[in-house]
């Protein structure tokens, strides 16, 4: 907020001091100051414009054709966890949480306090370079969190408050609100004067096509459906700032999820078409997204293409198992699943996708971590059978993918929950970008066409990120 003169920024400082210190000292957390305890605030003069800039800790989350932005900064409470029982591990620690977790809400808000999720892909990565240092799975509350939908501008202040020494986080608040206000109008990030250059690919074409047609032989013994392979760009982008391609990628998909988490010395970039899972009481969600063709610009080619997305066998199938996989696992725990038939097709950016949404409501309370353990990882971005085809694509290098078509959102004080798969992304490091994609593997799929797609995947992210 570089525009806010300098006497009224001491005005607003002033003020926001005097009015946390009352409510702090109004609501002494007594006894129970060993849990969290968050302040939902209306807090128009933080309303973000662009993508802010970015610190290492930040999470950001936009949709934006909704108008919707998310800023979590700073982190008052967090869990990591990795292998099998990664999952129940954050919820029991989140429950234990949310026994003692308060909320004071003065203006009406009506915005619960949110926990902030990433996860891996598989809970047995070691999170290898370029992962290295990245948490396999984590769950935090945040200090600052900055909520925007539309022109309604809210901020959630959380801590363990300190009843014999509340200044101390009250200074702490403003400290983050001073830097939030440098950073919520920046001037537009610089873009690249020259396009990013390709390094490598890993697995390069020759092997990763020797690798689709061992997958397609294992397909056709019976005992898998379906593998989903993967592989990454590394490219050279000196200079390239995650706001900068977060910008392009709100600009070409406006109906994407986007998502960066900023860990360090590495940013990770991602504009999901795809949620694992929402949740609102005890209505529950999942997106059936499978097959790929590309969207083309040319008048009148668009439907052609949609139409034959639709008729094709091999596509219909991939979708299909998608579809049934998540019907399977949550209609034994609904009272009611809607899954409108036939699938539609969704055109995301210059791509375009089968869909479905599963949607139903839960016989009885789930949390939104004991739901993703069902879920993740949907034949989507695995393969079916689950564990069947986790095994093999451990067996085989295809499963240490890091954050890459893992899942990250958030879920709030009450359970309710909102979490994407992470697809389309980058990591930035060190003036280069890893960038991932797969492709799913049926019977009778053509590895060379399967390795197109990856290819059309890749350029996906790779075309937003050079001179605008």
């Amino acid at each position: 907020m570089n525009s806010i003169p300098h006497p009224a920024h001491d005005y607003f400082m002033d003020w926001l001091t005097a009015r946390l210190t009352a409510l702090v000292q109004r609501d002494s957390p007594g006894t129970r100051a060993r849990g969290l305890t968050s302040i939902s605030l209306a807090m128009p003069q933080l309303r973000l414009t662009r993508v802010p800039r970015l610190q290492p800790g930040d999470f950001y989350w936009n949709l934006p054709e909704r108008h919707i932005r998310m800023l979590g900064r700073g982190r008052v409470w967090e869990c990591r966890s990795s292998g099998p029982h990664r999952f129940s591990d954050l919820d029991r620690q989140l429950r234990r949480q949310q026994l003692q977790w308060r909320h004071l809400d003065p203006d009406d808000q009506r915005q619960q306090p949110l926990a902030l999720a990433i996860c891996a892909f598989d809970g047995a990565d070691p999170m290898q370079a370029p992962w290295h240092g990245m948490p396999n799975a984590s769950l935090y509350v945040p200090e600052l969190l900055l909520h925007q939908t539309g022109n309604h501008c809210r901020l959630i202040l959380s801590d363990r408050l300190d009843r014999h020494n509340p200044m101390r986080c009250i200074q702490s608040w403003l400290d983050r609100i001073e830097a939030l206000m440098e950073d919520a109008s920046p001037a537009g990030p610089r873009p690249l004067a020259v396009r990013p250059e390709r390094v490598g690919l890993h697995p390069e074409d020759t092997h990763w096509l020797s690798l689709a047609r061992h997958a397609i032989a294992a397909l056709d013994v019976g005992t898998l459906d379906k593998l989903v392979l993967y592989r990454h760009l590394e490219s050279a982008c000196p200079g390239l700032q995650p706001e900068l391609l977060l910008a392009q990628m709100a600009a070409a998909y406006p109906s994407c999820q986007l998502i960066a988490a900023v860990h360090e010395d590495a940013s990770f970039v991602c504009a999901s078409p795809e949620r694992l899972l929402e949740k609102h009481g005890r209505r529950v969600s999942s997106d059936a997204l499978a097959g790929t063709a590309a969207l083309s610009p040319q008048p009148g080619r668009s439907e052609q293409t949609a139409q034959q997305l639709r008729c094709d066998t091999k596509t219909r199938l991939e979708h299909d198992l998608v579809h049934q996989s998540l019907r399977h696992t949550l209609a034994p725990l609904c009272s009611e699943l809607n899954s409108p038939t036939p699938a539609q097709v969704r055109p995301v950016g210059n791509l375009m996708h089968l869909y479905n949404r599963v949607s139903g409501h839960l016989k009885s309370e789930l949390s939104p971590l004991e739901l993703a353990a069902r879920l993740h990882p949907t034949p989507a971005v695995n393969g079916s059978p689950t564990q069947l085809a986790l095994q093999w694509l451990r067996d085989h290098d295809q499963a240490g993918r890091g954050w890459y078509s893992g899942f990250a959102g958030w879920i709030d004080r009450h359970g309710d929950a909102q979490l994407n798969v992470l697809l389309r992304c980058a990591l930035l490091r060190d003036g280069q970008a890893e960038l991932f994609a797969g492709a799913g593997l049926v019977g009778g799929s053509d590895p060379q066409a399967e390795l197109a797609e990856t290819d059309l995947k890749l350029n996906a992210v790779l075309d937003h990120m050079g001179a605008v």
